[in-house]
């Protein structure tokens, strides 16, 4: 049976998200599901895949870790290519040996020189400390036409638009 710990006799190593995610980086692959990647990416997927063209998506993936978005929408017969954006190192090694994008960026707010199809920000805008911030610079990094997938955590609703 079950014995509740009162948390205040629980001990717990505290840290900041990017230490976190640093050392996270070893396992994440294996302790974060496809049915969570499956479940968050299907109806984005449904959206995109019929208006698919022939050069397929640019993609700017922020808070890309360790590339598992990317690699399920190629897996799903996306057509993409991506710049990831990152703050923890060791999540873009790991992506990076994955061969799934172009460039990887660990910066907060890089400067990039070109306008994306699609941006993902899935389960990273709630590490951010402004979300003003943030939404300035997917939308500034974004093409007259196209669509945008955020995603806060996994408990909230998905925020998938078309801009025009």
């Amino acid at each position: 049976m079950f014995k509740f710990v009162p948390p205040a006799q629980i001990e717990i190593d505290v840290c900041d998200v990017i230490t976190g995610y640093c050392q996270w980086s070893r396992s994440y692959d294996d302790t974060v599901t496809d049915v969570v990647d499956g479940v968050i990416l299907s109806k984005f997927l449904s959206l995109l895949a019929p208006r698919q063209s022939s050069t397929g998506y640019r993609v700017l993936d922020y808070g890309c870790g360790t590339g598992r978005n990317i690699a399920w929408l190629k897996s799903n017969g996306l057509n993409v290519s991506a710049v990831g954006v990152d703050l923890s190192k060791e999540m873009l090694a790991v992506a990076n040996k994955k061969g799934l994008y172009d460039h990887l960026v660990n910066q907060e707010f890089p400067v990039l020189e070109e306008r994306f199809d699609l941006a993902l920000c899935i389960l990273a805008s709630c590490h951010m400390k402004s979300l003003q911030e943030l939404y300035a610079f997917i939308s500034s990094h974004l093409k007259p036409v196209s669509y945008t997938h955020l995603r806060a955590h996994e408990t909230e609703a998905d925020l998938v638009c078309r801009l025009r």
